[in-house]
């Protein structure tokens, strides 16, 4: 992308964001949730020992295992630095693929503003969130790059970060056949070049069923973490789609007939009966995901229904709880989850008329809405409830997203992408 450089006048924007990541370094608290113990034990019990964890996979383990080897007392915080300069990093190339959508520089400052409003505070939590986040910027402007100029770098590293996204997070599978699409239609461009990037796409999903072949023989299920199916456990539970029938283990035919109904009710609701009512120790990740997919074999319906409810239901922001002073700002911001799927079915619309009306093949366009619309698709087949969480790493690609539909709102003053 030569002819969008970034130039000096740019630097105010990292700048702001500079000062703003180091206020949440020093003043901001380390944030953890849930699930952030179980990335620090899945290093010191697992990873740490040359073993594959039962929750998580390696890549987030393996970080802040550096971290903690660095200073065990300090190690969280150094994690959280470290996501922060990612964060940064990332900024300057997420900069770079606004400007190959638009040729306005304010539309463009505007969008990465408010792009480090929405993503700033994930970087103080130990969790995947931030590392996803920026990883897909890494990922996509590789992408790309590789689409306008060419290059083997830009194949590497595109390659590269897509088996770091895989084994940073189990739900970015849907990248496969994502960045197996975009190599597809590289072919337009580039021929016989982009077929490497097909076999590159190809070693990565080796890769990542060598890892779940390795996860099949310590654990007994091919998959990359038993995480989904405690997931879909919970969720059967709240959907009213369990019953004791479904298991031959009188202590969890016990357990399944002694669960109060939960259904419509939250994920919090459950969990605090959990804390008070542990499953017993034969309710295993295997036996769990055989009560589910028994499930969904003989009450398909409410699975359906599950997957309206929580495409739906979940209308907070995609944004962590923001710090008191902006908290005003972030209550203005549009992107509910509602609003990301009218953006999906607006930018849909948008890609058809491009290639109907004005014959041309929007290439990034159909990639990008292909990655967000896989992102939603894991969600729904996973049957997770915390969509917030698990949509976050789409922010990067919404905000792109956007800026490319206001050029479409008003061609003359910003629209510039041209394929």
């Amino acid at each position: 992308m030569k002819k969008n450089i970034v130039t000096c006048g740019d630097w105010w924007i990292y700048a702001i964001a500079a000062l703003a990541s180091v206020w949440f370094i020093v003043f901001g608290p380390i944030c953890q949730s849930a699930d952030s113990a179980s990335y620090v034990s899945a290093w010191t019990e697992s990873v740490s020992h040359g073993h594959i964890d039962i929750y998580r996979t390696p890549a987030y383990p393996l970080y802040l295992g550096m971290a903690l080897g660095l200073s065990e007392s300090s190690g969280l915080l150094l994690a959280v630095a470290g996501q922060h300069i990612v964060f940064l990093v990332s900024l300057y190339y997420l900069k770079k693929m606004l400007l190959a959508f638009t040729r306005s520089r304010g539309i463009a400052c505007a969008a990465v503003l408010m792009y480090v409003l929405a993503v700033i505070k994930w970087n103080n939590y130990i969790l995947t969130e931030s590392l996803s986040i920026s990883g897909m910027v890494f990922l996509f402007y590789w992408l790309l790059t590789y689409w306008r100029d060419g290059g083997r770098l830009a194949m590497a590293m595109s390659a590269v970060w897509l088996v770091v996204l895989l084994m940073l997070r189990p739900s970015f599978v849907y990248l496969l056949p994502v960045c197996a699409l975009a190599w597809g239609l590289f072919c337009r461009r580039h021929g016989r070049h982009a077929l490497l990037g097909i076999a590159a796409v190809a070693v990565a999903g080796v890769i990542e069923a060598g890892y779940c072949k390795c996860y099949e023989a310590r654990y007994g299920m091919f998959t990359p973490t038993g995480v989904t199916s405690i997931n879909n456990f919970q969720i059967a539970v709240l959907e009213g789609a369990v019953s004791p029938d479904y298991t031959h283990e009188p202590q969890v035919k016990e357990y399944l007939d002694s669960l109060p109904n939960f259904y419509r009710k939250t994920m919090q609701d459950y969990k605090a009966y959990y804390l008070e009512h542990p499953s017993p120790t034969a309710l295993t990740h295997q036996e769990e995901a055989r009560i589910v997919s028994r499930s969904r074999s003989d009450q398909p319906g409410k699975w359906v229904l599950a997957c309206w409810h929580h495409l739906f239901d979940s209308r907070s922001m995609m944004f962590p709880e923001p710090p008191q002073a902006l908290a005003v700002v972030f209550s203005m911001l549009p992107l509910t989850m509602s609003a990301a799927y009218v953006l999906l079915l607006v930018y849909m619309a948008l890609c058809c008329y491009w290639m109907l009306w004005k014959r041309r093949l929007p290439v990034m366009s159909i990639v990008m809405w292909a990655a967000v619309a896989g992102n939603v698709a894991t969600i729904l087949i996973g049957a997770q409830a915390e969509w917030p969480r698990l949509l976050s790493p789409a922010i990067p690609l919404l905000t792109v997203m956007c800026v490319q539909l206001l050029g479409f709102i008003n061609p003359k003053a910003i629209a510039s992408y041209n394929e």
